[in-house]
């Protein structure tokens, strides 16, 4: 912020006097006025000045921290003075004007060298160039002989000093609407005014040329019809405007450039007084990005789809090589051992056939993955599991597919546990899978009506690989594990979904 010289003031002056001050200096920077060229319309009225004054010398001066800066000068030739020594530094000390008849008569200028030396100055009268009622300057007229100014002349000084303060408020407000018209330029690419009904261009700027097909018009007769070369568009604009529409229209359309590119432009129509304001921006750049995306994109699902084709396909080959080596052993443990793990594999193959048959690799419906492990599990048991029944009932579950895997394969281990100890010495039995989700809450249940477990069983401290998998798998999910062995075994899993969830399923690969 810039702030007043206070060598300035005199050194008794007051807070208030100060701050004053600076508040005048702000006032006139906001005017942009100091230190700028030339300007006809300021011209005319000091030559007015000096006429109807009968006077050598006009000038409109402003007053900044250090200096009288003259704007308009007739009669002289500098065009600045140290604030100090100038007229005008005593007249915007007054309310409305100051007026010296004599300059050898008033003690503050006779001893001042352009008083008593040349040009010798003898007459001053100056008027007070206000804004928001704050002195900035003066518009004033010298004299070299005293001089008493008539009431008609006073009148007409004082009228004028309104004149110029009118023309530096329009000034003003032409700066600041030349600042917008800057900021809109620079931020659309299109600005157009048209009549509204005979669709006649009236204005527009230079860029339009360059987005739209158009050159710069040669006729008066340049309508939107030929600046907007889109039927569609145009008839959109007719059938919005014959329906009285509201404040804004936005439309985007694709045109040809003056090179015969195709461009997408995006434009917001307003209508005002029997004129549309159109605004536009040119979007080429954006929607050629988005289809570079969507295409990036569109090749990374089908890249995924292809990798988990591939990893099912390698998990299938994986669980026949298993499934050959069970059937070529006669040793019941390692027919045993080659079977669970086969299951473990074909458990992790029907998460990925199921991502590659939906298309969707982040999450997993995993109600309809129950259905196909029981199905697999039906199919893969039929020659062992004799009169064992297994059923299931589940909720519609949407799982990330890091809690998924790691769900699947604790189900596949509690289906196999069922299937191997729960029913030895039975001829039949039957397991129950129930899957629920309230809210964000999962609840995993497989239960069977078998011989249970034995009374000194803890899950934690079991050393089989199995229990094992199914304690890590728990703790990914970061589960609550709640075993019931009163009739049978009833295993209870209990985790909330998260759609975000990370790192799981490659722990699981370690794990496994």
């Amino acid at each position: 912020m810039t702030v007043m010289n206070t060598q300035i003031m005199p050194e008794n002056s007051s807070v208030a006097e100060v701050q004053s001050e600076q508040h005048r200096l702000l006032e006139l920077y906001r005017h942009e006025i100091l230190d700028s060229g030339e300007e006809t319309e300021f011209d005319n009225l000091v030559s007015l000045a000096a006429q109807i004054c009968e006077v050598p010398v006009a000038q409109i001066n402003f007053i900044d921290e250090t200096r009288q800066w003259t704007k308009v000068k007739i009669g002289v030739d500098f065009i600045e003075l140290p604030r100090e020594v100038g007229f005008c530094h005593h007249t915007i000390q007054q309310d409305e004007f100051m007026i010296v008849e004599n300059t050898l008569d008033d003690e503050r200028f006779c001893e001042m060298p352009f008083v008593k030396d040349a040009p010798g100055v003898r007459f001053y009268a100056g008027f007070n160039l206000k804004s928001n009622s704050y002195n900035l300057g003066t518009i004033c007229v010298i004299g070299t002989e005293a001089k008493q100014l008539k009431d008609h002349q006073k009148k007409a000084l004082e009228t004028l000093a309104r004149e110029v303060e009118a023309r530096m408020e329009l000034r003003r407000k032409n700066i600041e609407l030349d600042t917008i018209s800057r900021f809109l330029e620079s931020s659309v690419d299109i600005m157009i005014v048209a009549d509204a009904q005979s669709f006649k261009v009236e204005k527009y700027t230079d860029q339009v040329s360059k987005v739209l097909s158009a050159s710069k018009p040669e006729t008066e007769n340049y309508s939107l019809y030929r600046l907007l070369n889109d039927v569609d568009v145009l008839a959109k604009l007719r059938e919005w405007n014959d329906m009285k529409p509201g404040k804004i229209m936005n439309v985007e359309t694709v045109i040809n450039d003056e090179n015969s590119k195709l461009r997408h432009v995006a434009l917001s129509i307003h209508k005002h007084r029997g004129k549309f304001y159109i605004s536009g921006k040119d979007i080429t750049q954006k929607k050629q990005y988005q289809v570079s995306l969507e295409q990036s994109l569109e090749e990374k699902t089908v890249l995924l789809s292809e990798i988990h084709h591939r990893v099912k396909n390698n998990l299938a080959v994986i669980s026949s090589f298993l499934q050959l080596e069970e059937f070529k052993s006669d040793n019941p443990a390692v027919q045993k051992s080659l079977f669970t793990n086969y299951m473990r594999v074909n458990t992790m193959a029907l998460i990925h056939e199921q991502l590659y048959q939906e298309s969707d690799f982040t999450a997993v419906v995993f109600d309809q993955y129950i259905h196909n492990l029981v199905k697999s599990t039906r199919e893969k048991r039929s020659r062992e599991s004799g009169h064992i029944s297994i059923n299931y009932s589940a909720d519609y579950v949407l799982l990330n597919i890091n809690q998924a895997l790691p769900c699947a394969l604790i189900l596949n281990e509690l289906i196999s546990n069922a299937y191997e100890y729960a029913f030895q010495n039975r001829d039949s039995g039957s397991i129950k899978i129930t899957l629920t989700q309230k809210d964000e809450h999962i609840c995993l249940i497989v239960e069977d009506d078998g011989v249970g477990l034995p009374t000194d069983f803890v899950f934690e401290e079991s050393p089989t690989l199995g229990a094992t998998l199914m304690y890590s798998y728990s703790d990914q999910l970061k589960a609550d594990v709640n075993i019931n062995t009163e009739n049978g075994t009833r295993f209870e899993l209990s985790f909330r979904s998260l759609r975000d969830a990370k790192g799981s399923a490659s722990s699981v690969a370690l794990a496994v």
